[in-house]
């Protein structure tokens, strides 16, 4: 016996077909590091939401790291009556050396830090980035493993 029900009550049965959902496909997610920017402007692992032609936000930036070279990327990209690209940017702090930049960028998904910071734009900016890029970090890869020992090996 099921529960009662009191008032109406609408079932949804799954074969129906659904109302195509909006979503904005055009916010830019860019991670990436810029060491002279403004710390309380654009913390370290903090989501935070620029327009690409947005000058006094660009001045805080700085002009080394990645992150201002991929800004004028995309406007470079810009199409005619375009103005600006919605960008929501996550800075990470540079290491000492590429592996541990990269971990940096890839941070952890348990404390938000890094790529993962920018799942946190949603409920932080109101906005999600559908377009993510790590900007001057795609030409490196792990090679995999160079050796492995055995020390106990199987049967058959």
């Amino acid at each position: 016996m099921s529960d009662p029900t009191f008032g109406i009550s609408i079932n949804r049965i799954d074969s129906e077909p659904r109302p195509a959902v909006w979503s904005d496909m055009s916010v830019v997610g860019l991670v990436g590091t810029a060491p002279a920017a403004d710390a309380s402007i654009f913390p370290l692992n903090t989501p935070v939401f620029l327009y690409s032609d947005d000058n006094v936000m660009l001045g805080k930036l700085g002009i080394t790291g990645t992150l201002p070279d991929a800004i004028d990327g995309i406007n470079d990209q810009l199409g005619e009556f375009q103005v600006a690209a919605r960008i929501v940017l996550v800075r990470v702090s540079e290491g000492a050396d590429t592996p541990e930049t990269i971990t940096n960028l890839a941070g952890s998904a348990a404390t938000n830090t890094g790529i993962h910071a920018l799942t946190t734009a949603g409920p932080v900016l109101g906005m999600i980035p559908r377009l993510v890029a790590v900007p001057g970090y795609t030409r490196f890869h792990t090679k995999g493993l160079s050796s492995i020992t055995i020390t106990d090996p199987g049967a058959d």
